[in-house]
């Protein structure tokens, strides 16, 4: 259906599509050359001023200010619909500008001014947007608002909106329907095509509405309407004329909708609506109302009006139950309809759905995690036991990558999970030797082996290198790894067992296929050599030559060979490159049209890290997690770069997030080595909090505050030794424990392991129980 959307829309942006020119190269022109021009300090604190009353600012006659004046009022001019003067500044035939719909003429004006004094866009969302894009058009969109970037993510991609890659993702959804001659148009184009059918993405199931009344009349309506329906009016409609349209739409489906009375920020009374009727249809509405014997009706439109007249209705609800609600709902839980703005007085607003505070909770505490790990790339969640630390960490992975359900997290390659154990060390982290097979005369040899951690950040540096590439180079390089995987597929089915080098009549016998897809051969003694062609330096060499004809004509093979990719064994190299193109084709035609790589998180998840010798286990790369050293620039040799084919230090990309979990108190393992705990931002998971992101029970709730309260009053315990929620799960999974089986099997067994060696210790859990059964017992 996306698809079809996408294609119906896609003809109408051909003049931007075939556009040779930056669709908006005059705005650009115009943005540098306002960075680039000198204005004294002074001139700037005046202009500034002067700013402050847009009128005087307009009438000045001062040269300065009037230079000032026209350069801004130029760019303006391309970059906002509303601008001043636009049809005679703007020299675009079509007069088009970035943005939609306008920043005001004399904000702009303080923004430029004020972003020239301070050299940064964080003033608001729309200008911030506007830095970016004119500084950087093929990784930014024009002006485009956050709530409609979050629908149409959700709409196109079908995920949950992720800003980290909206750019991307959108990319990658537009970009068959969006080639552009020059690629810069491309975001141009993808906005375009997404405002077109905003009709579709901008759709949303209207809920209810709101308004703001303090007046105080409704307790005396709550009173008189109890058990019958009774009649409300309001004295304006709101601003769009499709919330009325939808509301409608509910009605006539015979369903109800909610409409809420706001005072203070906070919903206080609701009253359930089931029909409504606006001026020229009261009258047909009026007898089938009446029947119900509703409280408050009123037998003309008109009567419909406060005491001095000051205020008539436009519409009138009839609603069939009005309450004074028992939870006053704050106005941030409500979802806008279209992200329209929050009450002004005696405004109305719809909305789309009301979250709980434990989901707005919930989602303010992973956005929070989400903006601190961006930062530091490097998370501890540290923590009492059973606050839910790892189902916290995959989580925010799941918001960073964004995934929503485990299933894509894990089939995503972008997430790993490994639980640190005294036994864990570097060769199972970063790399190190392990046996090979026996060979056929029962002798077992070893093998360089990458660790999980190198392994997965190779896969996110090779995305990091790949999202910079051009198509034609990833097509490239597609078409050689099929040709590549066709002769390893030939070796592993024993089609293939030597290589004909370049000496006439001779061979290279092939002994093997490693772990890494690398190709062994035989020494001439029969036994496998430590040498092997692997497959990025022959891509490396393939890229040099990419015909059979240029690896015929090489005059010196090992010299031409060992200029691209450095010492190695050239015969072998040489032997295998000429086989792929003798078989399955050379390089020299390419009709793949791969499409280009999108730069993506990648997050690794670390249980109990303090369970390991941290030091131990991640080595020499203490260095290069940091995040100011992330990328080549903190390249480290491993442990074994002796026995690397190549120089290539082993480095942590900057699209690599790192989520450590620990238990503090754990007493099984020494304290977290201090060069690697400055290298982590630390963020303590209580007890409350734990129970609110399990959306726990209130009992379950009560016993654990009560329960964690005492605790901390036993001498040399506190609150790292809290009992989080995830002790109580199993009464939510059907597991037949209740809060007997609980004590018994999971709590006293921790309580008394926490208090092992303390004086008192039964008269310690005693007092604990109580407070755990304190409540059940007073009932």
């Amino acid at each position: 259906m996306v698809t079809d959307l996408i294609k119906s829309v896609a003809d109408r942006m051909e003049f931007i599509r075939s556009s040779d020119d930056f669709y908006y190269a005059k705005a650009q022109e115009e943005w540098m050359a306002w960075k680039s021009t000198n204005i004294s300090p002074d001139l700037l604190n005046n202009l500034l001023e002067l700013a402050s009353n847009y009128d005087s600012f307009c009438a000045s006659t001062d040269s300065q200010v009037v230079a000032i004046r026209n350069q801004i009022f130029r760019m303006v001019a391309y970059c906002d619909s509303k601008a001043k003067d636009k049809n005679e500044l703007n020299q675009y035939p079509d007069k088009r500008t970035i943005a939609r719909s306008g920043i005001r003429q004399n904000l702009w004006i303080r923004l430029l001014l004020e972003y020239k004094k301070k050299g940064e866009a964080s003033m608001t969302e729309g200008f911030g947007n506007f830095v970016k894009y004119m500084e950087d058009p093929y990784d930014n969109f024009p002006i485009l608002k956050e709530e409609h970037k979050r629908l149409a993510f959700c709409f196109f991609v079908g995920k949950p909106y992720s800003p980290q890659m909206f750019t991307s993702e959108m990319k990658r959804v537009f970009r068959p329907f969006s080639l552009c001659k020059n690629p810069i148009n491309e975001t141009v184009c993808i906005m375009a095509m997404i405002y077109a059918l905003e009709e579709e993405w901008n759709k949303q199931e209207i809920q209810g509405i709101f308004v703001h009344d303090n007046t105080g009349w409704q307790d005396n309506a709550v009173v008189d309407s109890a058990g019958r329906g009774i009649c409300l009016w309001w004295h304006k409609l709101p601003k769009r004329k499709e919330i009325m349209a939808s509301l409608r739409s509910i009605v006539d489906d015979q369903r109800t909708f909610d409409f809420y009375f706001v005072q203070n920020n906070q919903a206080v009374y609701k009253a359930t609506i089931v029909d409504f009727s606006m001026r020229e249809e009261y009258d047909s509405k009026y007898p089938d109302w009446a029947k119900q014997n509703p409280a408050w009706i009123k037998e003309r439109f008109d009567d419909y009006e406060d005491n001095d007249g000051a205020r008539k209705a436009s519409v009138v609800f009839l609603a069939s139950k009005f309450e004074r609600l028992t939870h006053q709902i704050p106005i941030k839980n409500f979802v806008l309809f279209q992200n329209m703005n929050y009450l002004v007085r005696g405004g109305v607003a719809a909305y789309t759905n009301i979250l709980t505070n434990t989901e707005l909770k919930q989602q303010d505490m992973i956005d929070e995690y989400c903006q601190l790990i961006e930062k530091n790339k490097n998370l501890i969640l540290t923590g009492a036991p059973g606050t839910g630390k790892t189902y916290l960490a995959k989580q925010i992975a799941k918001r960073l990558i964004g995934v929503e359900s485990d299933e894509e997290l894990i089939s995503s390659g972008q997430y790993e999970f490994v639980q640190f154990h005294p036994s864990y060390d570097y060769t199972d982290f970063v790399e190190g030797l392990r046996p090979t097979a026996p060979d056929e005369h029962g002798n077992v040899g070893f093998e360089l082996r990458d660790g999980i951690f190198k392994q997965f950040c190779q896969r996110a540096a090779k995305n990091c290198i790949d999202s910079e590439k051009s198509r034609g180079d990833i097509s490239f390089e597609r078409l050689f790894e099929q040709k590549y995987n066709s002769l390893i597929e030939a070796i592993q089915n024993e089609e293939v067992d030597r290589l004909p080098i370049k000496t006439p009549n001779k061979y290279a016998e092939i002994g093997d296929v490693s772990d890494n897809g690398n190709i062994l051969f035989k020494t001439t003694t029969g036994l496998l050599s430590q040498n092997r062609v692997s497959f990025n330096r022959l891509r490396m060499l393939a890229d040099r030559y990419k015909t059979l004809g240029e690896l015929n004509d090489m005059a010196n093979i090992n010299q031409s060979i060992r200029e691209v990719i450095g010492g190695c064994n050239s015969t072998w190299y040489w032997a295998v490159l000429h086989y792929i193109y003798s078989v399955y084709g050379d390089m020299s035609v390419n009709d793949m049209d791969e499409e280009p790589v999108t730069l993506k998180n990648y997050v690794f998840v670390i249980d109990e890290i303090n369970r390991g010798e941290v030091s131990k286990i991640f080595g020499e790369l203490f260095f290069s997690i940091e995040v100011g050293y992330r990328g080549k620039k903190g390249g480290v040799n491993t442990q074994y770069a002796n026995m690397h084919e190549t120089d290539e230090k082993f480095y942590v990309p900057q699209n690599v997030y790192i989520i450590g979990t620990m238990n503090d108190i754990d007493r099984s393992v020494e304290s977290f080595d201090f060069a690697m705990r400055r290298r982590f931002i630390w963020r303590e998971v209580t007890a409350e909090e734990s129970a609110r992101n399990m959306n726990l029970p209130q009992e379950v709730v009560d016993r654990m505050e009560r329960l964690n309260a005492a605790i901390s009053e036993i001498e040399g315990l506190n609150s790292s030794y809290h009992v989080g929620g995830a002790y109580f799960l199993s009464l939510q999974d059907n597991c037949n424990l209740g809060f007997v089986e609980i004590w018994n099997y999971r709590l006293e067994p921790l309580l008394k392991e926490y208090m092992r060696g303390m004086p008192n210790i039964q008269e310690n859990l005693a007092q604990l129980k109580l407070a755990y059964e304190s409540e059940s017992n007073n009932r």
